[in-house]
């Protein structure tokens, strides 16, 4: 939004008090409220399930013809759908953002017969309708494809704010710190990681784990419990949510960048490590794992403790590699 801005282009967003299953935001409701250059507009939910809010369709459908452009950000929520349907009707242009919505693992584990019947219904139907659709990555343009073969789908990288300034890391004899650092969340394979972890640390004495992230407080609790679980406990840190200079200085201290997610349609963290010459082991279902190989800036490995364990022992073991990987993974972020 504040990029917009700069620009000169008038930024309002529209959106519910929605702030997960059992919470909702602590914020005034039907009022523009100023927010990164732009304007936010909050209106109340009526159900969890689905985010259905009747205030907010009565506003789109009051104001959505003083725009030009409408950006849909998600699919199978009810503020996405009612936005697409208005916009439509208005003669106003929309784009149409999946945000992760069409990767397999999400179609096929969370409510796939709901969303199968949602994409031949009304997903599929939006898409086709849109001006384009945004894809963030290669990977989830022909996750795009493979449902909705006739839309037109464009690929515009998610935004990374990223430190211009030269990465001085300090000198290290040994490559000991692994740092995760996303939302947590049962996409993200975090109990794999943990278990690989544990693994490569009977191997690997000195190694240690930098949890950075929140998320539901039962699956945080959950994840914890099993942290406490492992026999290299004490080698492992929750840190919570990080922002500013607290997240740089966790980069700074990390030598090895691990996200082995099952669903990623770009992987943004990702490349918040690279700009900070950090070397990456992310899974291939991150939707840029091919620039990243590519580049030689990282790794991939499958979703599953032994190679995952197996990966880690290697990247760590070769400094070298490391120091190689992390200078192409900063000149990556810049020049992509």
């Amino acid at each position: 939004m504040s990029g917009l801005a700069a620009q000169g282009v008038t930024v309002h967003v529209a959106t519910t008090d929605d702030d997960g299953p059992d919470s909702r935001l602590p914020v005034p409701l039907g009022i523009g409220m100023a927010d990164s250059g732009g304007l936010c507009f909050y209106f109340p939910r009526q159900t969890s399930f689905y985010t259905f809010s009747w205030p907010l369709f009565t506003w789109l459908r009051q104001h959505i013809r003083e725009y030009d452009l409408v950006h849909i950000h998600a699919l199978f929520s009810y503020p996405s759908t009612v936005a697409a349907l208005i916009a439509r009707s208005a003669g106003v242009p929309y784009l149409l953002r999946p945000l992760g919505t069409l990767a397999k693992w999400g179609l096929t584990t969370r409510r796939p017969l709901l969303k199968s019947w949602s994409l031949a219904l009304i997903e599929r139907r939006l898409m086709r309708g849109a001006a384009a659709v945004q894809a963030t990555s290669e990977q989830e343009r022909q996750e795009v494809l493979d449902v909705c073969r006739s839309c037109r789908v464009v690929v515009i990288p998610n935004p990374v704010e990223v430190p211009v300034d030269p990465i001085v890391r300090p000198a290290r004899e040994r490559m000991t710190t692994i740092l995760f650092l996303s939302r947590i969340d049962p996409k993200k394979g975090l109990e794999i990681l943990l278990s690989a972890f544990d693994q490569a640390a009977m191997n690997n004495p000195g190694l240690k784990l930098v949890i950075a992230g929140d998320g539901a407080p039962t699956y945080v609790a959950s994840i914890r419990t099993l942290a406490a679980s492992l026999a290299n406990r004490d080698k492992i840190r929750f840190v919570g949510n990080v922002e500013g200079g607290a997240k740089s200085a966790l980069f700074a201290e990390a030598d090895l960048f691990v996200l082995p997610s099952y669903s990623e349609n770009f992987g943004v963290a990702v490349v918040e490590a690279m700009a900070h010459s950090v070397p990456v082991l992310i899974s291939a279902n991150v939707g840029i794992h091919c620039e990243v190989t590519g580049a030689d800036a990282g790794r991939t490995a499958e979703c599953a403790v032994t190679p995952l364990t197996q990966m880690i022992l290697e990247m760590l073991g070769n400094p070298g590699s490391l120091v190689r990987m992390g200078n192409n993974g900063r000149r990556l972020a810049f020049e992509r």
